[in-house]
Order: C-alpha cells, then structure tokens, then sequence
C-alpha cells in the first residue's frame, strides 16, 4: 500500500508546490500591413542566402542569414549548426558543389507563412545551375525563421527528400 501512495503524493506535492497555472494570452492579431513587412523581410533573407552561396561567401551565410545556434535537418536526422564551425562547414559544402559544375543557385518566389510578429516560414523549390545556364540539380527546403536583435534569422533549417515538395500556408 505504502509503494503506490508514495508516488502519487510525490506528484500531487509537485503539482500544488508549482502554483497556479495561468492561461497564456493568444497573440495580438497583426496587421494585414505588418504581415506584408515581415513576408518582405523574411524572403530577403532567404535571397540573401541563395546569393551569398553563389557569390561563395560563407562567413556572410553564416553572420547574416543563420541565428545563432540554428539546426538542420535532413533525412540523416538533426544536426546542430556549431558556431564555431559554420563557417568551415559551409566553405567545404560550397567547395563540394563547385567540384560538381554548380556555379549559382537561386530560390525564386519562396512561400511565406507568417506565424506571429517573431516567427514566420519561408519554403520553396531551389535550383542549383552549372556555367553554361543548364539546370544542375533542384530541390525543395523549409527554412524557419525567428526574429533576432539582429534581425530575422534561419533558426532551421529542412531539406526535404522530394524536390518539388515545397510547403503551402494557408492564410
């Protein structure tokens, strides 16, 4: 008898030593003017980072697109972006690509969902080309963005596996 009454008073201790628990407020609805802001925003930094892969400048994903930390996540699983080496993790998959013919990428018109004023999703079909303008490869991520002091960054990061299987939003 004394083995299941411990338990259960261990918990109802936790459970009253805790305090009352207060409902959280749903968020201020946002203007339809505030939503256009941060879909601005958030497809800038998604640009952004297609152009400084192409441009091959790592430091500049790393510092002005990705929070930091940030994951990634793809069909091996979730991978914490370590600060430290970021950078050198980006310049070696840069460099990989290059050996391949890529030359630029770009992820044109990325769908944008606004979640609150501090989190939004930006999802699309990227496309990678080689010198001479031929498609190289494509495939779809999902970025998921939160807004920083210093601005709206890349928390994660998804590769999908399908390459057209870029995600709606519903508004």
């Amino acid at each position: 008898m004394i083995s299941r009454t411990i338990p259960f008073a261990i918990a109802l201790l936790f459970a009253f030593a805790s305090g009352p628990v207060q409902a959280q407020q749903p968020p201020a609805r946002m203007s339809a003017d505030d939503v256009a802001k941060i879909k601005v925003a958030v497809t800038g930094v998604v640009t952004a980072y297609g152009r400084y892969y192409t441009e091959r400048n790592a430091k500049a994903v790393v510092e002005n697109v990705f929070a930091s930390p940030s994951y990634s996540v793809s069909g091996g699983g979730v991978t914490l972006n370590d600060p430290a080496k970021q950078v050198a993790q980006t310049e070696a998959n840069m460099k990989r690509m290059a050996e391949t013919g890529w030359v630029k990428s770009e992820l044109p018109n990325p769908k944008v969902c606004v979640l609150n004023a501090s989190a939004a999703v930006a999802s699309g079909t990227y496309y990678r080309y080689r010198a001479d303008g031929s498609e190289h490869s494509r495939g779809s991520e999902t970025f998921v963005l939160g807004k920083t002091a210093s601005g709206w960054r890349v928390v994660t990061i998804m590769f999908h596996e399908a390459p057209d299987k870029a995600m709606t939003c519903n508004e």
